[in-house]
């Protein structure tokens, strides 16, 4: 979905609308080669930057840092 171009419209519709982001969204850019895939992954939100929720690591949240 990161990829997708609905991804790209939706953000542009209203600035009000928002994407959030899971470490496990994270990791699937990883996948593959992982130095081309994250650039591609992350083109769309960053052109929307202030548009974007990254929530803490389900690590971080397990061991009460959240």
């Amino acid at each position: 979905m990161l990829e997708s171009d609905v991804l790209r419209d939706f953000l542009s519709v209203s600035p009000q609308n928002q994407v959030v982001l899971t470490d496990y969204a994270s990791m699937e850019a990883y996948n593959g080669d992982s130095l081309t895939n994250i650039f591609k992954s992350s083109e769309i939100i960053a052109a929307f930057p202030e548009q974007v929720i990254i929530l803490k690591g389900t690590q971080a949240i397990g061991a009460g840092r959240a």
